[in-house]
């Protein structure tokens, strides 16, 4: 009996498939023979605690029982497991079927992607050769049509009148630049032809030939007649040109008086810059000598007006610009003084002098492959002798008897300079930002005869049409300022970011920062460009706050403070912000420094023909080897001298009555009165600083940069 109640929970459940239950083995028999687990045999609870008394009376009793509960355990099992077993099986069969489903899947997939491989192999193999051939031909087109194209723009040359020296013809077909060709094709006849008969300050009237609408009427309605008269303001067309990330500049393409470029002149110039036909391609080449490099100027037509070419004429006597004393005329009493106020603290080398020259930012943009980087600092001694070149690049620093070494580093400083002035002072701050914002923004807020647009008139003659050729021509990629450089066009895109951040172009020029060794130079008339750029910066704020005084409340109206404010957003960002517009002071400070800023600014800036005319003065990039290291490429030199022409056309001068102009119908005659004041004391300034060149007792070296006689109405280019 016992053997059958091991077998109905270890046996039988082994048998019919599930685990033995956790129960208390049948309990053993013992003198009371009493049962005093918690559960029975089958696992349930009694009510009660039983106690089998007699245990071999009724053994056979249990035993019946014990085979009639196997038996059943039996069958549930059985079925319970014959359930289970058709489940697997039903499962087994689902997954040899999905297995079966899934291979024959997956070898259709297989066959299906093999034919796509296939196919695509086809066609990308097709797709290859045809790419191939296409860029072949297209290849093959482009390079005769650049061939006919550099044919057809050498014989250009011949048509426009240019007879060309054998040196010359050598020179240029051997450079074999199509964009040198077409320009020289182009601007040197435009600019001779206009100077022929030049607009004069006589030409500034202010109606048109009709005596019709007021000349100066752009970006307004008229809705009445005469001067006094009532305008509304109707729609300019207006757009906004992104020079870098967060840095744009709005403009008006058309001209309040001379209306807007010609059509071919927009052709040309759009075609100049078109990658297809005139890709950008460094060509380094060098002139053999002096007389090969005049003869080409002179056969292009670019030598000066006086001798009947398309270049302004030279009021300055430079002599030879490879002289120490000329590195340090060009940095004290030229161009470069305009960085002269970027110092401020002390000499970083005070052993090499209290002043210095930092521009070593430039170092780190990029240039083209065959070009060395720009960037150097100069150091100066208190007598304004240059100590010594470091060269930021190379990380070595030069001074004067380290034979060729030396020469190199002149050179280099003043090309980084030339390179950097013209893109920032002369091209951001004057054209794009002084000049251009004091057109967009009388033109937009101030009606034709409102009195501050009545004298910004005179000062931004010809704005819009100039600055929106020098935004054309040679701000954009492929534009002549990235093709006579060496920047990457990224580089170009950062010397205009952080030029905008640096930027001081409204501050009133007086109130710059000088060094103490500067304003001691100046002081001791050693530094003209500062003690007379202050003088005639005083002489400009007399007038301005005569003019205003005159106005009355106009100086503060709404349309004046519109103009301020459109301004002044223009400014915010720059290293010198504009302030709020709460008194006077700040229209006075406004218009006195964007008269300065297109008048004698401008000269000292925009008077390049100085340092183009030469190939070993300076150069716009210095090729990377020995050649080149001191003198300019020709294809960098012919184009540079290029543009430099294009500031030859003539304009109106600013000491000219404009008699057609001030107090003329219907305008006040307080007009006349206050610009007549200012041309006494302009002519006063003016044989100040000519008594100095031309006296007696002549000072040098000479700086006749800020004579106003020399000083233009507006901006050229």
């Amino acid at each position: 009996m016992t053997l059958i109640v091991m077998m109905s929970h270890h046996i039988l459940p082994s048998v019919l498939g599930f685990a033995p239950r956790a129960v208390t083995q049948p309990p053993q028999p013992t003198n009371k023979l009493s049962f005093s687990s918690s559960k029975d045999l089958f696992g349930r609870v009694p009510h009660t605690s039983t106690t089998i008394v007699g245990y071999a009376a009724s053994s056979t009793h249990i035993m019946l029982m014990l085979e009639e509960a196997v038996r059943e355990m039996a069958v549930a099992r059985a079925k319970e497991k014959l359930k289970e077993m058709a489940k697997e099986k039903v499962k087994e069969m689902k997954k040899e079927k999905v297995t079966e489903v899934v291979i024959e899947a997956k070898e259709a997939v297989k066959d299906g992607i093999k034919d796509k491989i296939k196919k695509r192999l086809r066609r990308s193999i097709l797709g290859k050769i045809r790419d191939f051939l296409v860029k072949k031909i297209m290849a093959k087109a482009i390079e005769e049509l650049q061939e006919r194209r550099s044919g057809i723009d050498m014989k250009l040359l011949d048509v426009v009148g240019l007879s060309l020296s054998n040196s010359s013809i050598a020179v240029l077909e051997g450079l074999n630049d199509p964009n040198l060709n077409l320009f020289l094709a182009f601007i040197p006849n435009t600019i001779i032809s206009a100077n022929k008969e030049p607009e004069t300050n006589k030409d500034i009237d202010i109606y048109d030939e009709n005596g019709g609408e007021q000349k100066f009427s752009l970006g307004w309605k008229s809705t009445g007649e005469g001067y006094d008269q009532q305008w509304k303001k109707k729609l300019i067309p207006a757009i906004s040109i992104e020079l870098a990330e967060d840095l744009s500049v709005k403009r008006i393409r058309k001209d309040a008086f001379t209306g807007a470029t010609p059509l071919h002149e927009v052709g040309i110039l759009e075609l100049s810059k078109s990658s297809v036909l005139y890709p950008l391609e460094d060509k380094i080449a060098f002139f053999n000598n002096e007389a090969e490099a005049n003869q080409l100027i002179n056969d292009v037509k670019l030598q000066s007006i006086k001798h009947d070419g398309a270049n302004p004429n030279t009021y300055n006597d430079w002599g030879d610009q490879t002289t120490d004393e000329h590195l340090s005329r060009f940095f004290f009493h030229g161009l470069g003084a305009v960085l002269l106020e970027q110092q401020t603290g002390p000499s970083t080398k005070a052993e090499l002098g209290p002043i210095e020259i930092n521009m070593d930012f430039m170092a780190d943009l990029a240039v083209r492959e065959g070009f060395r980087p720009y960037g150097a600092t100069l150091y100066f001694d208190e007598d304004q002798k240059v100590t010594g070149i470091y060269d930021t690049h190379k990380e070595i620093l030069v001074k004067p008897g380290d034979e060729d070494a030396w020469e190199r580093a002149k050179f280099l400083a003043k090309s980084s300079a030339l390179a950097l002035i013209t893109a920032r002072e002369h091209l951001l701050d004057t054209h794009l930002t002084g000049s251009n914002y004091l057109s967009f923004s009388s033109i937009k807020h101030l009606p034709p005869n409102h009195p501050i647009r009545r004298l910004m008139n005179i000062f931004t003659y010809n704005a819009n049409r100039v600055n929106d050729n020098a935004m054309s021509i040679l701000v954009p990629e492929n534009g002549l300022f990235h093709r006579f450089t060496a920047f990457e066009y990224e580089s170009m895109v950062k010397v205009f970011k952080t030029g905008f951040a640096t930027s001081n172009i409204f501050e009133p020029f007086p109130k710059r920062n000088m060094r103490p060794e500067l304003l001691e130079l100046s002081k001791g008339d050693k530094l003209p460009y500062h003690k007379e750029g202050c003088e005639y910066y005083d002489i400009v704020e007399k007038f301005v706050r005569e003019w205003l005084k005159e106005d009355g409340d106009s100086a503060k109206d709404e349309f004046a403070r519109a103009f301020y404010s459109e301004i002044r957003d223009a400014s915010m960002g720059s290293k010198y912000e504009l302030p709020e517009f709460e008194k006077e002071d700040a229209m006075v400070d406004l218009l006195s420094q964007g008269i300065f800023t297109v008048t004698a600014f401008h000269e000292i800036v925009g008077t390049t023909i100085d340092y183009t005319s030469d190939p070993w003065a300076m150069a716009m990039r210095v090729v990377d080897d020995e050649a080149g290291s001191t003198a300019a490429d020709v294809q960098s030199f012919m184009l540079f001298l290029l543009v430099t022409a294009t500031t030859g056309k003539k304009v109106p001068m600013l000491m000219k009555p404009y008699s057609n102009y001030f107090g003329k119908d219907g305008a006040p005659k307080w007009e006349r009165k206050h610009w007549k004041n200012f041309m006494r004391d302009l002519r006063t300034q003016s044989f100040r600083i000519r008594r100095k060149e031309c006296g007696i007792i002549r000072r040098k070296p000479e700086f006749k940069f800020f004579d106003p006689k020399r000083f233009e109405s507006s901006v050229s280019v």
